[in-house]
Formats: C-alpha cells, structure tokens, sequence
C-alpha cells in the first residue's frame, strides 16, 4: 500500500489551482507548465516514492491524523520525553497505540476493537518494540510469538536455573518479567476484554456516537465531575493531598503504619463506593473529565449540522 501525506497533496493541490488561475487570467503557456508540475508531482507522491510510504508491521501513530488522537502522555512521561497516543481507525475498528517511556524501546501496538451498546471491547493484534539495532516482534495476528520472547529473554537476560526455571533480573526494563510471566500477561490482553477509563470514553465518542451514546457520555461527564469533587472532599478530610509527580496520594511522613493503613482503606473504599471501577479511573482524572467535556461540544456541532441540513 502507497500512502501519499497531507503535505503532497496540499502541494499538488495548490499547484493545481495556481495553473487554473494563471489559464484564466495570463498565458495558457505557464498554465500548461505549472499543470504539468502539478501531475508530475501528484503522480510521484503517490506512486514515485515507495520507499518512503511503505509501513511497517504497525504504522507509527504520528502518521494519522490528530482529530482522532488521543494523547495519554502524562506529565511524568513527558518530563521524562516520553509519549503515549492512541489513535482511532473506525473503518478498520482498529485502535494504535504509540508510546515510549523516555528510551528504547518505543512500543507499537494495534488493538482490534468492537461497540456494544456503552461497552467497548478490545484485542491485542499486534505488538512490537523497537530497539537501538532491531524490532521485536512479539505478537502478530494476535498469536503470541513465544519462541521469540524466550529468545529476547535468553540473549539479554539471565539464563535458565539448572531445574529449568528463567531467572529474573532488574538490570534492564525487558528482563523484569520472565517470559512465563510476559507470555500470561499478552494472552488477556490478546483475548477479548471490556476496557475502561479514557480510552473506552474515546471511542465511544466517535463510533458511532448515536444519539443514545451521546446521552450516555453526558450523564458520565456530570457523574464523574460529582465523583472527582466527592473523592477531593474526602481525602481533604483525611488530610491527605495529591502528589502529581509520583501520581499517588500523599500521606504525612509523621503518620504511623497503622494510620497510614487506615487511611488508604478509607480512601479505597471512598473510590469505590463513588462508582470507579479502578484507581486508574483516579490517575486519568483529566484525560476523562476532558474527552467527555469534548464530546457535548461535538454533539453539539453534529446537530447544529443536522438541523441545517434538513432545513
């Protein structure tokens, strides 16, 4: 597949355009001339330049475009030149996710994803790392590729005990996990699951975004915008307070164990009975609260467009 960029086709277009005023306006002769480019150029953005719009296994996200981006970085990875995007891709019910922790390697990962009613559901089809000198593929066509992590582990990572078991090691990022341990985690993530937090609110968002959906993420805006202020109430009156550089609650160093365990219990159940699911529903407090404020200004937009067009 030839992918041609949004820059060559501004171009081509604009040369395209030039040569028709200039046909209109001054001599048919540079018209001819800059039309002549415009093809020239079209036909070589499209077809010329393989090399260059060939794409890997999973296409970087940074290819796409942004209106359908979701931008998970936290401030901690970026401090840290990291990143996170999802991209969506509804024709293809495909979701792509691009993220790095600061260094090699910079995963890739293609989720296949389907709707049912609010629900979201997702598969892991495709994942690879990209190193200094090589990509890892570990997953492709949603088959697990378990030689190939066993490989990865052997010959960057401690070898087997003599009864036969990997050893772990934390000298390097890749070898905190034994391959059992990598291999159990990629098939529930290869399996179909229901996924939560800002993600789900993303697609939902956009596909299909019916009128029942729309009422769905409205009520979910107003509850969790109720639950973020009850959950702050409480942990004030706990005396406890957010701490955005490790993403945790910050307990005073003076407490005792026993208080400091009372308070996460009491901070856990406070979660909990508010209606979220997980802590990280608490971590993506922005990233949920800001796609699903979005989308009332995009329901909005479509029935303003709606109302016109039936006019």
């Amino acid at each position: 597949m030839f992918i041609q960029s949004r820059t060559t086709k501004i171009i081509a277009g604009t040369l395209f355009a030039v040569a028709a005023d200039v046909g209109l306006i001054q001599s048919g002769v540079v018209a001819f001339i800059l039309l002549g480019a415009a093809s020239v150029f079209f036909f070589w953005s499209a077809f010329g330049n393989k090399k260059a719009s060939t794409v890997a296994v999973v296409p970087p996200a940074s290819d796409l475009d942004d209106d359908i981006r979701l931008d998970m970085t936290t401030k901690r990875l970026n401090d840290e030149s990291g990143w996170d995007y999802w991209d969506l891709l509804p024709p293809q019910k495909q979701l792509k996710r691009d993220s790095c922790h600061g260094g090699p390697p910079n995963v890739y990962e293609v989720y296949e994803y389907a709707v049912r009613s609010t629900s979201v559901f997702v598969r892991l089809t495709e994942r690879s790392a990209e190193g200094l000198y090589e990509t890892v593929n570990t997953v492709f066509g949603g088959v697990i590729l378990r030689s190939r992590i066993e490989e990865e582990y052997r010959k960057n990572c401690k070898p087997y005990h003599p009864g036969g078991e990997w050893e772990k090691s934390s000298s390097m990022l890749s070898c905190i996990a034994t391959p059992a341990e990598t291999i159990a985690d990629l098939e529930k993530e290869t399996n179909w699951h229901e996924i939560y937090g800002a993600v789900r609110y993303f697609v939902l968002s956009r596909d299909p975004f019916d009128w029942e959906t729309r009422r769905f993420l409205k009520d979910e805006y107003l509850r969790f915008s109720d639950a973020y202020t009850a959950l702050e109430t409480k942990t004030t009156e706990l005396g406890v307070t957010w701490d955005d550089e490790n993403m945790r609650y910050d307990i005073s160093k003076g407490a005792t164990p026993e208080t400091r365990d009372e308070i996460n219990k009491a901070i856990t159940a406070e979660i909990f009975r508010l209606g979220f699911r997980s802590y990280g529903e608490v971590l993506d407090k922005d990233l949920i609260l800001g796609v699903l404020k979005e989308t009332t200004a995009i329901a909005f937009w479509n029935a303003g467009e709606a109302r016109m067009s039936n006019a």
